[in-house]
C-alpha cells in the first residue's frame, strides 16, 4: 500500500475530512490532499506525527508491505 493510501485510510479512520486532518498534523487542506495522492511526501515531523496517529513506528508507517 502507498504512503498517501495510508494516510487516506487513517484520516477516515479518524472520521474527518481533509481540512480537520489538516489542522490536526498542521499542514494545509491542500498539502492533505496532495499527500493522499502521492504528489508529495511528509517531511520528518509530518511524518512522525502521522505514525504517532496511526499508532505504529515511522518504519511501519513507511514500509509498503502489508495493509
Amino acid at each position: 500500500m502507498q504512503l498517501g493510501e495510508k494516510i487516506t485510510k487513517l484520516r477516515q479512520k479518524m472520521r474527518m475530512n481533509q481540512g480537520e486532518f489538516a489542522r490536526l498534523i498542521h499542514v494545509h487542506q491542500s498539502t492533505v490532499s496532495r499527500y493522499e495522492r502521492n504528489h508529495i511526501r511528509p517531511d520528518t515531523d509530518t511524518l512522525l506525527i502521522l505514525s504517532s496517529l496511526a499508532e505504529v513506528s515511522i518504519h511501519e508507517f513507511l514500509s509498503n508491505r502489508g495493509e
